[in-house]
């Protein structure tokens, strides 16, 4: 699994009166199959997070990614279709917490990074077909009250993975240490 917070100023919930419009989208592998099977997988989940943020069409991805580093075409002008500020990439499903910058922003960026991270894996692990559940899930948050608990929600996503049943149970000090 892989959590992180992209470096993007979020700008309050509300601005100039009206209402930001901030999304939670997700999406998990069809049949809740596995999308990301090894640490490469969730390399390329990072990177492609980054490449397909882009309103450009993404030209020969591949042969700039072989899966064991993370090059980035970091010299090319970027327009950006969504703003990131943070994520989740669990082994069957995904969690984002971004706000769209261009018109259509959210599936735009979806098709891009949904298409290109399918292709990926297909190819990779000699497959074809569908790999996520139908298209991706959305949910307007509407507060800084949601947001923050959004923002919670994703980063203690994986914790599931490390200790199952740890929101019924809790966890003790000495555990809060390890995490």
């Amino acid at each position: 699994m892989v959590v992180g917070m992209m470096a993007v100023e979020l700008p309050s919930m509300v601005c100039y009166n009206k209402i930001m419009e901030f999304y939670h989208t997700y999406n998990r592998g069809t049949e809740k199959r596995k999308i990301f099977l090894d640490n490469s997988d969730y390399l390329r989940g990072v990177h492609d997070l980054y490449e397909f943020n882009d309103v450009k069409a993404v030209i020969n991805v591949n042969r700039r990614f072989d899966g064991s580093s993370t090059a980035i075409n970091k010299n090319r002008l970027r327009e950006r279709i969504i703003n990131l500020a943070t994520w989740c990439l669990m082994p069957n499903h995904y969690h984002l917490f971004s706000y769209p910058v261009v018109d259509n922003g959210l599936p735009k960026f979806h098709q891009k990074f949904g298409g290109g991270y399918t292709w990926f894996f297909n190819n990779k692990y000699k497959r074809n077909g569908v790999l996520f559940q139908g298209r991706y899930k959305k949910v307007q948050v509407t507060g800084d009250t949601q947001a923050l608990q959004l923002i919670c929600y994703i980063h203690s996503n994986p914790l599931e993975l490390w200790k199952p049943n740890w929101k019924e149970k809790g966890l003790t000090d000495s555990e809060t240490k390890d995490a």
